[in-house]
């Protein structure tokens, strides 16, 4: 400690069994004559009773949390005043409840796992962050929730508004509970929101896709539209177990309730396009559904695809044709495409020989050195049969 002069020092403390809060103090007493170097704080809930109340941390940005469930009852957890330049607040089955918000604070990231998340409580919560830029909700595969089955309209009187609010991520680490996210943010008011992410872990079957699909919809539908005004918005599903695929008008699903959207990603391991934009057209009649399919998603200039392993080359030239005009500032001006299996590189550097610089793309190196290989093999071949 002393070799480290007045560098930051950065504390974590967390996971203490029950009984060994005596320990803890003893610790903490120790490094008080060092808070004032104390920047960033990742400890269970329980030692903030060992930090004395008239001990400002000036320096202390971040603070992060941890409960269990066993230790804390109902999730709210009160922040003495202590931290007046926090910046980054993280709380894991927490609901912070500050006795003066700091005006500092620009980020918080919640999350619940195993524990009942209790809407009311962090929407009074949410109401006073009125300096939050990005707010970020992680709902575990084993919470419940003490939402109603059927929640009420909100009234203006319920509405929480986040002023400030630019970006917003909501992940889900198990099945879909579409409920949940309507009841959260059918009770928020967004007036800033630019940039969304929906992120939903793990799906066991693969018509849970268009249920994330459906959960942007519904949410549009709102009367307090919380997404009216997003122009980012990524969609992201990592982990599907069903191996079988419902084909659906994916980009039709996203944009056409979501008009603003300039730069969309998607992620999903198991979508496979359907619709007018991947229809390939050939002659003459293809101008006429061009153009109408570039009408219809005027607003998106970027689109960005991850991890689409069904997505194929036939598609994507159908994809790009459809959407890019070679014209700046009308249509789409970027295609992105990242580590999807059944494009390979070799049909990108042509395709890029029409798109030029309005493509580009990804591929792990182990899939670069395969596809050089097989390309090596197939050129000395040729060689070969024209020696014969």
């Amino acid at each position: 400690m002393s070799r480290s002069h007045q560098q930051d020092l950065q504390l974590t403390c967390k996971n203490v069994a029950v009984g060994d809060e005596g320990y803890f103090k003893t610790f903490f007493n120790s490094l008080l004559p060092q808070s004032i170097r104390w920047t960033y704080l990742h400890i269970d809930k329980r030692l903030l009773q060992f930090i004395p109340s008239n001990l400002p941390l000036i320096r202390v940005h971040s603070l992060v949390l941890n409960h269990v469930q066993d230790s804390f009852q109902g999730g709210l957890c009160a922040i003495p005043p202590i931290f007046p330049n926090l910046r980054v607040f993280g709380g894991a089955n927490a609901i912070p409840m500050f006795t003066t918000y700091p005006s500092s604070l620009t980020t918080c990231v919640l999350s619940w796992h195993g524990m009942r998340l209790r809407v009311i409580p962090l929407l009074t919560c949410l109401a006073h962050l009125v300096s939050v830029r990005t707010l970020t909700l992680c709902i575990g595969d084993d919470y419940p929730s003490d939402l109603p089955q059927d929640s009420p309209t909100p009234t203006h009187t319920l509405l929480c508004t986040m002023p400030n609010v630019v970006t917003v991520s909501v992940r889900f680490d198990g099945e879909f509970k579409w409920r949940i996210v309507k009841g959260i943010f059918s009770f928020l008011v967004l007036p800033k929101l630019d940039d969304a992410t929906i992120s939903f872990r793990k799906c066991t079957t693969a018509d849970g896709l268009l249920d994330v699909l459906e959960v942007l919809r519904r949410l549009v539908r709102l009367s307090n539209r919380p997404f009216q005004n997003v122009h980012t918005l990524c969609v992201d599903v990592v982990e599907c177990e069903d191996s079988s695929v419902r084909e659906a008008d994916i980009l039709k699903l996203l944009l056409e309730p979501l008009p603003t959207v300039r730069d969309l990603t998607i992620n999903i391991p198991t979508a496979e396009f359907a619709g007018s934009c991947v229809v390939q057209s050939d002659g003459d009649s293809a101008t006429r559904p061009t153009e109408v399919t570039r009408n219809q998603f005027s607003s998106l200039e970027t689109l960005r695809l991850i991890n689409c392993h069904h997505l194929t080359e036939r598609k994507l030239r159908a994809l790009a044709k459809n959407l890019w005009n070679n014209t700046p500032s009308n249509g789409l001006q970027l295609l992105e495409v990242i580590e999807c299996r059944e494009i390979s590189e070799v049909f990108l550097l042509e395709l890029s020989s029409i798109m030029g610089d309005s493509l580009k793309w990804n591929f792990p190196s182990w899939r670069r050195r395969k596809e050089s290989s097989d390309d090596d093999c197939i050129t000395a071949s040729s060689r070969t049969q024209k020696a014969s």
